[in-house]
């Protein structure tokens, strides 16, 4: 179990919204440039930290962590007013399907 910082803006939310998560794998990845941003950290119980999830542009998170949502509904709330604005950004002779 590790409590999740935003420390960055991001489609979860921004600084200081704070919740509880879990996580089973871990990669190292490696970017040639700084397209990517690291906007969310995740302490341990024992208190260690690590960097955790990475995002490119606005609209692309990626993540490990198992997020806990009713430790922090604004997550839920701020992912979905994410994807709705995403889409309302679209062109509106592009269709989607549901």
């Amino acid at each position: 179990r590790s409590e999740v910082h935003c420390t960055a803006k991001c489609l979860l939310g921004e600084p200081p919204l704070r919740a509880r998560g879990h996580s089973f794998h871990t990669s190292l990845a490696e970017f040639e440039s700084d397209s990517a941003a690291f906007p969310l950290q995740a302490i341990s119980p024992a208190g260690e930290t690590c960097g955790e999830g990475y995002a490119i542009g606005s609209h692309i998170l990626a993540s490990y962590i198992h997020l806990h949502f009713l430790s922090q509904p604004k997550l839920a709330e701020n992912l979905m007013r994410a994807a709705r604005n995403f889409r309302q950004s679209l062109p509106s002779t592009q269709e989607l399907e549901p």
